[in-house]
């Protein structure tokens, strides 16, 4: 035997070694230790990733065991005073490590599915302290990553899976990115199973742990927007908003007279039940937004600016209404955002013819009512009645009115719309005033706040005819000229309303008067009205009209008899 080629071919080089370390080896050289040290290295990474699955479905079963399961709070009915609770610490520990595990490109999507129906089922029943804080945790990026895995699957609230079965075996563009519809479905159970019963709609739940997070602090905001949380509020108000819509002509398209082939109609709902349930998780989409568009906190100027941004880019009229070209954000309904679009004239036109509808309604009920049967529904309180829209506009004036960060110039339309509405509003002939007295006390809001508001009414009654400047003024004046003898609620309404804004020092007559003078500044034809509405005797009351108001009827001379009598009255005060 040659002992020399045998020592030969036995020799292991460290380059030989580098072949399966660094495949950059000098030799082509084989070892006889070669491939059993490829072997050894494979073992190894197979048993390490064998551990971590044990150690993986190890933990997954501890947390089941430890967060209680949606079964036990459907045995307590939502109440979960008899389900054992978990320290903080733990349940800390708990979520750091579901949401550690639902990490994408970190866990295969197996995993993720997994640790992701845990956190659905701690979203679902409003269980989310401690998640909400371990998310804060982590930078913007991975938060927007971690919430663009569910707001895909919230959609299918209202999606008929009947009409997604092309997408059913259908995953992201990379395989990992998004859940298969399958899965998401899968998520949606347990987030649903989850819920206490006295929830009144699924949404509301996800919605409120998104405005939650979003309030921690300005990079979960910015995460919140990014993931694509609008776009699901763009969602919830098109499928939950009043069940009705208006064509461009101003008439009124009941949800029988709809293409039930449309699937961006939304149906017509007469159950008053379910018109409360649509009306709560509005709401709750409303207060979500609310949290975008507070600006006590000085880092949320730039947050509006990206809400905004974000919602024009949608072209959001779905969800609160733009006021010229930029997308603004007034909690409006669907019923005022095609109402926007109408001419002053037509959107008069529609108001009334609606209510004509509704007062037709009532005289032939009346006229066919038997004794002993049962009463007439007022018009105003019917859920099925085109007047309770009335009503509901009324409802969101007031929201509107109460809210101060919807009193800036860029929302000057849509205060246009609301005091045009206000005006037509007290006109309407009914035999309960209560529409028509509201609606006054709303535009008497409008006077005492000032700014915006006021400014908004000052045109409407510019562009207004003579008759609504002098209905208008005079229902104004009469109550204040009797506040010394009888304090009508007009009168007392008005003064609360200025001292609230101004404090007790300031006058509510003179800021009236103010308001008169400006809006006859502007033509003639309300400044006859405001004189005919006998503004001089609540000059005469006020002891010293202002210097302001002498130029102005020295202005108006010309025009009227009654107006020189009016000039040498005021004069009589600067003698």
């Amino acid at each position: 035997m040659n002992h020399n080629a045998l020592e030969t071919s036995s020799i292991v080089t460290s380059e030989t070694f580098d072949t399966w370390e660094t495949s950059s080896s000098t030799s082509t050289a084989w070892g006889p230790g070669a491939l059993s040290g490829r072997a050894i290295k494979s073992l190894g990474e197979a048993s390490l990733r064998g551990l971590e699955k044990i150690a993986i479905r190890w933990r997954f079963a501890k947390i089941k065991s430890d967060l209680p399961s949606p079964g036990s709070r459907d045995r307590h009915h939502g109440d979960t005073t008899h389900v054992p609770q978990i320290p903080n610490e733990k349940l800390e520990k708990i979520m750091d490590d579901l949401l550690e595990l639902s990490r994408l490109d970190y866990y295969d999507s197996k995993v993720r599915h997994k640790a992701l129906r845990f956190i659905m089922m701690q979203i679902g029943s409003r269980e989310t302290g401690q998640l909400t804080g371990c998310i804060t945790k982590w930078p913007r990026e991975e938060i927007m990553i971690f919430l663009s895995e569910m707001m895909p699957c919230m959609p299918l609230l209202w999606h008929d899976s009947s009409s997604s079965n092309s997408d059913s075996n259908r995953s992201g563009d990379d395989g990992e990115t998004n859940f298969n519809l399958k899965e998401r479905l899968e998520l949606l159970a347990v987030y649903r199973s989850s819920q206490s019963p006295r929830e009144t709609h699924d949404a509301i739940p996800f919605i409120v742990f998104i405005s939650q997070l979003a309030e921690t602090k300005a990079d979960a905001r910015r995460a919140v927007v990014d993931a694509g949380f609008l776009r699901f509020l763009a969602t919830v108000h098109k499928h939950c908003s009043i069940p009705v819509r208006v064509d461009l002509e101003g008439t009124l398209n009941r949800g029988k007279d709809r293409d039930k082939g449309s699937g961006s109609d939304m149906h017509m709902n007469n159950d008053s039940g379910a018109a409360s349930v649509d009306r709560d998780v509005v709401e709750a989409a409303r207060d979500a937004l609310s949290v975008f568009l507070d600006t006590d906190s000085g880092d949320r100027s730039t947050d509006i600016d990206v809400v905004l941004r974000e919602c024009k880019a949608l072209q959001m009229e779905l969800v609160w209404p733009r006021s010229g070209e930029a997308v603004e954000l007034l909690p409006l309904s669907t019923l005022s955002c095609k109402l926007a679009q109408l001419t002053p004239m037509r959107r008069g036109v529609f108001w009334r013819d609606l209510w004509q509808t509704t007062s037709a309604s009532a005289a032939t009920a009346r006229r066919t009512y038997q004794p002993g049967s049962p009463a007439i529904m007022s018009p105003r309180l019917s859920s099925s009645d085109p007047a309770k829209l009335v009503v509901d506009r009324l409802c969101e004036i007031a929201v509107v009115l109460s809210i101060k960060t919807y009193h800036r110039p860029k929302c000057s339309k849509d205060l246009f719309d609301i005091c045009f509405d206000l005006l037509v509003f007290c006109d309407m002939n009914t035999e309960d005033r209560d529409i028509a007295d509201l609606s006054l006390l709303y535009l008497l809001q409008c006077v005492a706040l000032g700014g915006e508001p006021a400014i908004a009414l000052r045109d409407v009654l510019v562009l207004s005819s003579y008759n609504v400047n002098l209905d208008f003024f005079y229902r104004i004046i009469y109550p204040l000229l009797r506040m010394k003898t009888e304090l009508l609620p007009t009168a007392q309404k008005f003064c609360q309303e200025v001292q609230y804004h101004y404090g007790p020092s300031k006058n509510p007559i003179n800021h009236f008067i103010d308001f008169a003078m400006d809006v006859a500044t502007r033509n003639q034809t309300c400044a006859r009205a405001i004189l005919d509405a006998d503004i001089k005797s609540l000059l005469s009351a006020m002891g010293r009209p202002a210097p302001h108001v002498l130029m102005l009827f020295h202005e108006l001379g010309s025009e009227r008899e009654e107006v020189r009598s009016t000039v040498f009255f005021c004069s009589a005060f600067f003698v």
